[in-house]
């Protein structure tokens, strides 16, 4: 009988070779080499999942699907079905809801493919909740799809429902899936900024527009004047509390930050945004709450020197963020927070006005 030698390291499997003698005992050891690789393909093939999968693939982030917009009376078990999201090449292996909009209600599993909870009492004619969900795949790509579930108040008598329109901003969330804030150099919840984040029968309802807005309504960013520490009578002592504490929710959805003596409220600001912005802080994808302002009702404006030839100004304080600021805070957050879905935002410098109606002028 003939040794049997090694195989050739360069010999190719892919095919039998032609005119093998298989009656040697060369020719059958190359028959069998042959198969004993083919039969190696295969189970590797099995083992990695695909044989055409390579390791340097890009992966195709999972689709979430959070449900079609539902209408629902007031006291209803509503359910939210997310489980037709999918994922091209993987498998969903996360679900995460998240309540953006309207009245606080506990879901019985923030984790569940299909949670359930109890539509809420009202005292207006409708509400609309919105919920986000984000669905992670196998290798940590993720998606998120919002719903928007209207409830509606069906135990008022006539005459007793406060009908009510939503915002631009609660338009644009609960149809879209955008993020929406506001920025004013007044107080938060003045006219004119309170249009965009409350609903109530007088501008003057400050504190009752500042709670609407903090517990109910809830935008993405909110940043002006009203801190209870120069110009209180804006904000109740309890949301204040609240804001500081980052507890309970819905508290605990923003990331909070205020006027401070002998700081900057514009490198304030910056980092409160850089930490929303960081996937690694714990405040990343947080909702932005700032909370500045002076004695005065609103941010203190700067100061013009009369020298001819050479115009200037000088801040009255460095302790307010200023307007650029704060607008570019917004921009960045909203961003963030709407992704492709997009944002709307409202950016008002307030104090003109103050000051043109403190000036009696048209």
């Amino acid at each position: 009988m003939h040794p049997v030698d090694p195989p050739d390291p360069q010999e190719s499997f892919t095919m039998i070779p032609s005119r093998v003698n298989l009656a040697s005992d060369d020719g059958l050891r190359r028959v069998i080499l042959f198969f004993l690789a083919a039969l190696a393909s295969i189970v590797l093939a099995a083992a990695t999942g695909c044989s055409e999968q390579k390791e340097d693939d890009p992966n195709v982030a999972p689709t979430a699907n959070a449900g079609a917009n539902q209408t629902v009376n007031e006291a209803a078990t509503v359910t939210l079905d997310g489980s037709v999201s999918s994922d091209a090449d993987g498998w969903i292996t996360a679900y995460a809801w998240t309540q953006v909009q309207g009245t606080p209600v506990a879901l019985s599993d923030y984790g569940a493919a299909k949670p359930t909870f109890t539509a809420p009492s009202l005292a207006r004619s409708t509400e609309s909740l919105v919920f986000r969900l984000t669905v992670t795949d196998n290798t940590g790509g993720t998606h998120n799809d919002p719903v928007a579930v209207t409830v509606q108040n069906v135990s008022a008598g006539a005459g007793q429902a406060k009908y009510v329109i939503d915002s631009i901003g609660e338009s644009a969330r609960a149809a879209k899936g955008m993020a929406y804030g506001v920025v004013t150099t007044v107080q938060f919840c003045h006219a004119t900024p309170a249009v965009f984040i409350a609903h109530n029968v007088s501008r003057n309802n400050y504190t009752a527009i500042a709670t609407e807005c903090i517990n109910t309504t809830r935008p993405d960013v909110v940043i002006g004047a009203g801190h209870p520490a120069w110009n209180p009578g804006y904000i109740t002592t309890a949301d204040y509390n609240g804001l500081v504490a980052g507890t309970p929710a819905p508290y605990s959805e923003y990331r909070f930050v205020e006027r401070v003596a002998a700081q900057s409220g514009s490198t304030n600001l910056n980092t409160a945004v850089t930490e929303i912005l960081n996937p690694a802080h714990a405040s990343y994808n947080k909702k932005l709450f700032g909370l500045f302002g002076g004695t005065g009702g609103y941010f203190e404006h700067p100061v013009p020197s009369d020298v001819p030839g050479a115009p200037a100004f000088t801040w009255s304080t460095t302790e307010n963020p200023t307007l650029a600021d704060c607008a570019t805070a917004a921009l960045k957050v909203l961003n963030l927070r709407g992704g492709a879905n997009g944002f709307f935002l409202m950016v008002e410098g307030g104090d003109i006005e103050v000051m043109r109606r403190a000036l009696g002028l048209p």
